[in-house]
C-alpha cells in the first residue's frame, strides 16, 4: 500500500512559484511588444504602452509612434516613414557611471534618443519619351532616386570633469565618464538655431561648476542638439543592348544641397571643463558626389 505524501510534498516548491509568476510576467510584457528583464528593487510595475527594460543596472523606458506609407505605380515608388518616440535610462552606455548613492538621481533623456523622425525613400522612372515623342535607348531607362530625411538631433550630454562630489568616480578604461554634473541657474537657454553663425549653441552664463560635495543640480541631457536635412539623390541611366545584356550609369549625390549637417553625439561641447564649453565643434563631411558604370552580362 503506498504511503500517503506529507503536506509539504504535496505543496508547489517556491522556486516552481517563481517561476511559474515569470513566466506570467515574460507573457504579458510580450503582448505589448516588449522585452523584459529583471527588474531592481522598487521597480515593480511595467509600463502598458512602451518597453521596460532593466539589464545589468540599466534602466530604460522607451516610448514610440511609428507611422509607414507606401505608395507603388507604374513609375513610382514611394516609401515614408515618420517615428516619434522618446528614451529613458539612468545611463546610456558602459562609459556612463550612475550615483552609488542613488540610481535614478541620472534618470533622464538617453543620449540616442531622437524625438522626430522622417525618411523618404522615392524611385521615379523619368518619361522623356512621352517628352520627347520618341521612344529609344537615348529616351528609355531614365530615372531618379533618393533617400531624405528631417530628425531632430541628438542629445547634449553635460559633464564635468574631476571629482567635486567626492565619490572617486573617474575613468578606469571602461567607464570615462564622470558622474559630476555642473550647476544650473534658472533662465533662458537661448538654443541657437542657426549653428553656421559660430555662435554658441547655449547660454552656458546659466551653467557654473559644481560645489565641492555635491553631484550638481544640472540634468545629464536637458536639452537636444542640431537635426538633420539631408538629400541624397541619384540620377541612373538604363540602356539595354540585348536582353541580358545592358549598361548602367548612375551619377549619385550625398548631402545633394551641401547642407551643413552638426549632428552627432559629440557635436555639442557639453563638458564645462572645456575651454569649448557650449560650442558647436563637429559636422557631417559635405556634399559627396560619385559618378560609377556598371556592365550586366
Amino acid at each position: 500500500m503506498p504511503q500517503p505524501q506529507s503536506a509539504a510534498r504535496c505543496s508547489p516548491r517556491h522556486s516552481d512559484v517563481r517561476a511559474i509568476r515569470r513566466k506570467s510576467r515574460l507573457h504579458q510584457s510580450q503582448r505589448h511588444g516588449c522585452k523584459r528583464h529583471s527588474q531592481p528593487r522598487g521597480l515593480s510595475q511595467h509600463n502598458r504602452h512602451g518597453c521596460l527594460v532593466q539589464e545589468h543596472g540599466k534602466f530604460e523606458l522607451q516610448r514610440s509612434l511609428d507611422l509607414t506609407l507606401k505608395h507603388t505605380s507604374r513609375r513610382l515608388t514611394l516609401l515614408a516613414s515618420y517615428t516619434y518616440g522618446k528614451s529613458l535610462d539612468w545611463s546610456s552606455n558602459l562609459q556612463e557611471q550612475v550615483n552609488p548613492f542613488n540610481y535614478r538621481a541620472e534618470n533622464g533623456i538617453s543620449a540616442f534618443d531622437i524625438k522626430h523622425n522622417f525618411v523618404l525613400s522615392y524611385d521615379y522612372e523619368l518619361p522623356l519619351e512621352r517628352l520627347f515623342h520618341s521612344a529609344s535607348r537615348l529616351t528609355e531607362g531614365w530615372a531618379i532616386s533618393g533617400i531624405t530625411r528631417f530628425a531632430t538631433g541628438l542629445p547634449v550630454t553635460l559633464a564635468s570633469n574631476g571629482d567635486n562630489f567626492l565619490v572617486d568616480a573617474q575613468n578606469n578604461g571602461i567607464n570615462s565618464t564622470s558622474i559630476d554634473l555642473p550647476n544650473l541657474a534658472p533662465g533662458d537657454l537661448q538654443i541657437n538655431g542657426n549653428p553656421r553663425n559660430g555662435h554658441s549653441y547655449f547660454n552656458t552664463a546659466l551653467f557654473s561648476p559644481n560645489a565641492l560635495g555635491t553631484q550638481g543640480n544640472a540634468p545629464r541631457r536637458p536639452f537636444y542638439g542640431p537635426g538633420v536635412n539631408n538629400w541624397d539623390i541619384a540620377l541612373h541611366k538604363v540602356t539595354k543592348f540585348t536582353e541580358s545584356k545592358s549598361l548602367e550609369l548612375r551619377l549619385e549625390t550625398f548631402n545633394a544641397f551641401n547642407h551643413a549637417q552638426f549632428y552627432g553625439t559629440s557635436s555639442v561641447d557639453g563638458n564645462i571643463s572645456d575651454a569649448t564649453f557650449g560650442k558647436v565643434l563637429r559636422a557631417a563631411p559635405p556634399r559627396i558626389s560619385q559618378l560609377a558604370l556598371k556592365f550586366q552580362f
